[in-house]
């Protein structure tokens, strides 16, 4: 266990400040943009639909973003000990392949979105006062229904943090054969499996009335997204046209209601598809990382 710990502690000491970044640029340049920026609205909204369309917004703004980061961060990590020749030092040490790869795959595909998120969440709530105060003056803040906010926001982030680990579920598959790919083809797997899966599967669509790469290629981007963003489906919507105050009340239970189907999406066939993928790429992964060092 504290092996894996030291793993884990390596990644953090060679991208955290890319990290870092990664969490505090978006609110450095809010915090910069709002003095001189104009905010505009529609002129409808109430402070309490600002609050929550704004720290909404910015948390999952400042997420994709981390999904993103780490994406194309992904297809480089899986030769990096090859490429800077400490594949011998690692070999000298008792750790083995499945932690070093279970290291890097568990810090950069789940922690660091997981974090980021976390401090986007926070970041949002300044955010979000900020803008409230820029357009209708500090003392709407005292107005503010701040009971109603908390219940809401203690309702909110557990789904948002069950909405990253299983956002990182639906990704593992794809992200896990990017990394995969790279131990053979390095800089060129990108365009390889891009092109064949995205190629292979309108081929198998268009010429042979298979579309089932393209269906699962659709269903696991569509499943990320249900995870990451609350949508609400099969006619389950948050009914806001009775105002900001019937919205608050109905959150909690609406987002627990939520949470509880994309968790249900797991459960399913093209949940064990996901797993037994991923699964399968991260043994291939570290079998690979063995010839490395023989």
């Amino acid at each position: 266990m504290m092996t894996f710990k030291t793993l884990l502690h390596r990644e953090w000491m060679q991208h955290q400040t890319g990290w870092l970044v990664l969490a505090g640029l978006p609110l450095v340049i809010m915090l910069l943009a709002l003095p001189f920026g104009g905010v505009h609205m529609d002129g409808g909204e109430s402070a309490t639909d600002v609050v929550l369309v704004i720290s909404g917004g910015y948390t999952l703004l400042v997420t994709l973003m981390a999904w993103m980061a780490v994406s194309f961060q992904a297809t480089s990590l899986a030769r990096r000990d090859q490429q800077d020749r400490s594949i011998e030092f690692w070999r000298s040490l008792p750790v083995s392949d499945w932690q070093a790869v279970g290291a890097t795959s568990l810090m950069h595909l789940l922690l660091v979105p997981l974090v980021v998120m976390l401090v986007a969440a926070v970041s949002a709530v300044l955010v979000a006062l900020l803008v409230v105060m820029r357009l209708y003056g500090a003392a709407a803040l005292v107005d503010l229904p701040w009971l109603s906010l908390i219940a809401a926001a203690a309702a909110t982030v557990p789904r948002m943090v069950l909405g990253v680990l299983l956002a990182a579920f639906w990704a593992a598959p794809m992200l896990m054969l990017l990394m995969l790919a790279s131990t053979w083809l390095k800089r060129w797997a990108v365009p390889v499996v891009l092109a064949v899966v995205g190629g292979g599967g309108a081929i198998l669509k268009y010429a042979y009335q298979q579309a089932w790469v393209h269906d699962t290629l659709g269903d696991l981007a569509e499943r990320f997204l249900w995870a990451m963003i609350p949508l609400g489906r099969d006619g389950h919507r948050l009914d806001v046209e009775q105002g900001p105050a019937s919205a608050l009340a109905q959150l909690p239970s609406w987002m627990l209601e939520d949470g509880l189907r994309v968790l249900g999406d797991v459960v399913t066939p093209l949940g064990l598809f996901a797993a037994v993928f991923a699964a399968a790429c991260f043994a291939l992964q570290v079998q690979r990382r063995r010839q490395f060092g023989a």
